[in-house]
Formats: C-alpha cells, structure tokens, sequence
C-alpha cells in the first residue's frame, strides 16, 4: 500500500491516497474520507488532517499516532 507519513507536535501521521487508504478502510470498517484517531494521538494533528483532506483530494484520509508502529495494523 501506498502511504506517505510526516510528524509534528511530536505525533507521527501518516497520509494514506489512492486505494492504499481504501483498503485499509475497508478493513476498518470505516468510508473514506475518515480520520483514524488511534488512542494516543493529539487532537491538533487531527484537526490538521481534516483540513489536509479538504485541502488536497489526493489524500483519502490520515491515520494519526504517537507510536509509529501502531500504525502497522492496519496493513
């Protein structure tokens, strides 16, 4: 899958496009566009990503948390 990741306020992110997000949605059970909000992240990268999302349409949603790796589970 193809994702791009970024970090700030000492939070990671990740931008998830094209059907890479798609799939990971699917098996979150959630409809694009949608933030993923793992535990831990901060609401600020959240709102951030929202308005990343309307911003660029390439971006399919973002998947915010503090731990990297947590990441991985959804793919």
């Amino acid at each position: 899958m193809w994702f791009t990741r970024g970090s700030g306020w000492r939070t990671t992110c990740a931008c998830i496009r094209a059907d890479g997000y798609r799939e990971a949605a699917e098996v979150a059970g959630l409809h694009a566009p949608h933030i993923i909000n793992i535990p831990g992240s901060e609401e600020r990268i959240v709102q951030a990503a929202g308005t990343a999302i309307a911003a660029d349409t390439a971006i399919d949603g973002i998947i915010c948390s503090n731990d990297w790796a947590a990441l991985g589970v959804l793919f």
